[in-house]
């Protein structure tokens, strides 16, 4: 399988399809470093207009001042399209506080939201440790009942993140956290911020807690549990989910939990695969496994997904013709069918494409006859180009899902 540093430089790779991989498999795995943002401004300023970079993926990787500097020119060029400007702001507002202080100003430019959103992460990272605790302790009893897309979660999230970054919570304080769960609560959100916390804590003590939350049925839990497993990311977690994943055959834990061995980039997870692989005989948990072998960039995985390929998999889950090809251009291996997916994997993307400016062209024209029949004013809002909306993206339909598993599917 590859290694991180063998990975990196696929960021540059003129393929698209390779440059998005190798940036999903840093960020995907919360593997951060200060040369992954240079690669990726690198090969933004050498994306075609066809095609979709997806930017998002790099949000949290490290800053310096140099790549700030940097985005601020990129923002203030007249050849970057808005969509890619507002990915630019995102990845400058996740930045630390020492570099957020100096360009309070500077972003309000671009949005007085998104300027007082970076004054409240350096008030949150200026706050003593005391008052720190204190005030994550306050979030959680405000935030009962609240609607997870209420903005003060974001608040909540910058919490976590900080509290984790100081190592300041007390373990023991984690573990009763999670000894009071309830199932059956959907207005608490502590322990989905107590899961977060432990990912970023790296609490290995709490891997078989969190594993068991991936029997459970609350949306929202399982994919913080899935992120702080990987979080996690030791050898005890690729054990646990293993062993696990045997026994249990009923509920959602095999469905989230095949996911997360591709994104523990350890030889223990290749082998887990290996060996968990040959012998399922779901088809859908079977293509996310053969999936995490491409995201290993495992070269013994190749024949294996290959035979899979051939034979049959998932289709309507992902494309593993997509994945294997990835993978065998990272591992320098040529097969008689690979540019053939690559055509088919273009033509494919160019079809839905037109789909869905199609469908973005019947909505626009329904919508513009709806607004003259009630009122000779007309919209404000621009219209959502779907060329710029990655696959892991929010749907613009506005459905709360992903674009490919909602319209981009």
């Amino acid at each position: 399988m590859l290694r991180p540093e063998q990975v990196k430089p696929f960021i540059s790779h003129p393929d698209i399809l390779v440059s998005n991989a190798a940036v999903r498999y840093f960020s995907e795995s919360f593997i951060y470093d200060a040369e992954l943002l240079p690669l990726v401004l690198e090969k933004l300023r050498q994306v075609k207009k066809d095609e979709t970079f997806y930017l998002h993926y790099s949000y949290n990787f490290p800053k310096t001042t140099e790549t700030v500097a940097e985005i601020f020119e990129l923002l203030h060029s007249n050849t970057i399209d808005s969509n890619t400007k507002y990915h630019l702001t995102q990845i400058l507002i996740r930045s630390e506080a020492d570099f957020l202080e100096p360009m309070v100003a500077d972003l309000s430019q671009f949005s007085n939201p998104l300027s007082e959103l970076a004054k409240e992460r350096i008030q949150i990272a200026r706050l003593s440790n005391e008052d720190l605790l204190e005030s994550f302790e306050q979030f959680l009893k405000e935030s009962y009942g609240l609607d997870y897309s209420n903005p003060r979660h974001q608040y909540g999230r910058v919490v976590v993140h900080e509290l984790a970054k100081r190592n300041i919570v007390n373990p023991d304080r984690v573990m009763e956290a999670f000894d009071s769960y309830d199932p059956d609560d959907y207005d608490s959100f502590e322990t989905i911020y107590f899961t977060q916390l432990a990912g970023e804590m790296r609490l290995e003590k709490a891997i078989p807690l969190i594993c068991s939350f991936l029997s459970g049925e609350d949306d929202l839990l399982l994919e913080h549990s899935v992120s702080a497993l990987v979080r996690i990311g030791t050898a005890s977690v690729i054990d646990e989910l293993t062993q696990r994943y045997e026994r249990e055959r009923e509920g959602y834990f095999r469905l989230f939990a095949s996911g997360v061995f591709g994104k523990i980039k350890l030889q223990a997870s290749e082998d887990a695969l290996l060996k968990l692989l040959p012998f399922h005989q779901d088809l859908t948990y079977a293509t996310i496994l053969a999936d995490g072998l491409c995201e290993l960039g495992s070269s013994k995985g190749i024949p294996v997904v290959l035979e899979m390929v051939e034979n049959g998999y998932d289709e309507g889950y992902l494309d593993l013709r997509e994945s294997l090809y990835v993978n065998c251009i990272m591992n320098d291996v040529d097969l008689p069918d690979l540019q053939l997916w690559r055509q088919e994997i273009a033509e494919e993307e160019q079809n839905r494409i037109k789909r869905v400016e199609r469908l973005n062209r019947l909505a626009s024209e329904r919508f513009a006859g709806k607004q003259l029949s009630q009122s000779p004013l007309k919209s404000s809002k621009p219209r959502v180009n779907p060329n710029k909306v990655g696959r892991n993206d929010p749907c613009p339909c506005g459905s709360g899902k992903k674009y490919k598993k909602c319209c981009g599917g």
